[in-house]
């Protein structure tokens, strides 16, 4: 998770402003922080002081837990999310099932996150399945977060009353939208990504590129045509610019893709050279 999604830190104690904490400042105020419920609230944040935290967790959870603060919209009736937590408590063994199908057969990335001797294909397909581990990390991290509230163990904030009750309406969060770059119900949602990460462990199993792709099942399907020219560029030790994409739009939710062939039915020029335009030199 980069530093850009990181919350706030908001542990508020007597004392100095929370503002310029450095990483050992924030530790040693957890470190002294009072067993007095009085002189305390909590809240949980993502990122490192969440990890601060969990090194504290036994006396976090007794502070939670014995936390009794008029008022304070973190006091969840449980009875009332019962179905939140079955809908949670399902998605989460999907998503860690998930997360296991892209953990085989890893491949060897260098320093600057790069996949060794692979193919343009390849490296696209790679790079889709970094894409999709970021994203499901970040909601397996968004839903455990969830379900620490739902169970009383963690107080509410804004961002996790939003997400429950989206969950609670069946809707998709706005932040997993924006990830996934799919607008859909949260149970098709998680069913379509079961199927796109399917599709790319398929694509990946092969021991050759394969000959025709879903474009449905990538976060960057422009990259793809990149890598396309790239490859076929190189088996045939040509200028990449020689190259040009044609593609068959058989309805607005299938199309083919082809080198080297004529396709063209609609009334637009689709013939048309692509390759100066997506090149990515980081393919």
């Amino acid at each position: 998770m980069n530093s850009k999604s990181w919350s706030s830190v908001f542990a508020s104690v007597p004392g100095t402003p929370l503002t310029n904490l450095t990483h050992q400042d924030i530790e040693k105020r957890i470190n002294h922080m009072s067993n007095s419920i009085e002189s305390v609230t909590i809240g949980i944040c993502n990122g490192f002081e969440e990890q601060l935290f969990i090194q504290n967790s036994e006396f976090m959870n007794t502070i939670l837990f014995m936390a009794q603060i008029p008022g304070h919209p973190g006091h969840i009736d449980i009875s009332r999310n019962e179905r939140v937590v079955a809908l949670v408590t399902d998605i989460l063994d999907i998503l860690q099932d998930l997360k296991t199908s892209m953990t085989t057969n890893p491949e060897i990335e260098d320093r600057e996150g790069k996949w060794l001797s692979a193919e343009p294909i390849r490296r696209f397909l790679l790079r889709e399945r970094s894409h999709f581990k970021h994203l499901v990390d970040q909601v397996l991290c968004d839903l455990n977060n969830v379900m620490h509230v739902l169970e009383g163990s963690r107080l509410s904030n804004l961002e996790s009353d939003d997400m429950i009750e989206s969950l609670r309406s069946g809707h998709l969060p706005g932040v997993w939208e924006s990830l996934s770059r799919v607008r859909a119900p949260i149970l098709q949602w998680v069913q379509l990504l079961r199927t796109r990460l399917e599709l790319l462990n398929n694509y990946l199993a092969g021991p050759e590129a394969p000959v025709s792709y879903n474009l449905t099942a990538f976060q960057h399907p422009r990259l793809l045509l990149s890598a396309l020219l790239q490859q076929k560029a190189q088996s045939e030790h040509l200028d990449l610019n020689g190259y040009s994409i044609q593609s068959q739009v058989c309805h607005c939710s299938n199309v083919r893709l082809g080198l080297g062939k004529s396709w063209d039915l609609t009334l637009q020029s689709r013939d048309q050279n692509v390759s100066s335009s997506l090149t990515d030199p980081n393919l």
